[in-house]
């Protein structure tokens, strides 16, 4: 595969990994072909200087949104047909049970953490249209995951493009990355609830009332 990118070079590269990172949730692609495999062999091409990074980054993070909102559009039109379909039951039950159970629990959450969950990220953003998940709030979470996974990918095989299977073993560990985001997003949330929480408990200091000044020249 890695050979045959080098033979495409240029504008074919940024289309290919454009489609298959889109299709990955758009379709339910990325059952079979990771979308963080894509973006790390053109992270690789980037790093040995046969694509530009100001292209592919944007390239990356437009394709990974758009797949995801198309996922969650076909999850709110087709709803629970689409898992009974034969595809759907290609899946297993086990696999939209996951997906569900997560975003019962974490709601639009899950959508940004699912983004670093190989397999569990191409079924969330259906079954999130599928449970009627607010369209605000599913755009916000996709939005904040795709501009922080697809970067974090590409980057990967940039910097270890010189070791592929180095930049693998990295991959392997990147759920931990999207772990460590998470926690640290509801942190900062936390202490600026609480802050927020600790500003509206003060009283005001009283306003002395004087009443109308002109009363005391009488």
């Amino acid at each position: 595969m890695v050979e045959a990118l080098f033979d495409l070079g240029g504008w074919p590269v940024y289309a290919v990994t454009a489609v298959l990172v889109f299709l990955e949730s758009a379709v339910l692609a990325g059952l079979f072909l990771p979308g963080e495999t894509v973006l790390l062999l053109a992270g690789l091409l980037a790093g040995t200087g046969n694509l530009s990074m100001a292209v592919l980054l944007p390239v990356a993070v437009a394709a990974a949104f758009a797949g995801d909102q198309v996922g969650y559009f076909i999850g709110r039109c087709f709803g629970p047909r689409l898992r009974e379909s034969a595809v759907g039951r290609l899946i297993g039950a086990r696999r939209w049970e996951r997906a569900l159970e997560l975003l019962e629990r974490r709601g639009a959450t899950a959508v940004f953490a699912a983004r670093w969950i190989t397999v569990v990220r191409a079924l969330v953003p259906t079954v999130a249209g599928m449970i009627g998940m607010p369209r605000r709030r599913f755009f916000a979470a996709n939005c904040a995951g795709a501009l922080t996974w697809a970067p974090t990918v590409v980057l990967i095989g940039y910097l270890l493009g010189d070791s592929l299977t180095r930049a693998e073993q990295v991959l392997a560990h990147l759920p931990l990355v999207g772990v460590a985001t998470v926690v640290l997003m509801v942190a900062v949330v936390g202490i600026r609830a609480v802050c927020t929480r600790g500003a509206a408990t003060v009283d005001p200091e009283p306003v002395a009332t004087t009443g109308d000044p002109r009363s005391d020249e009488r």
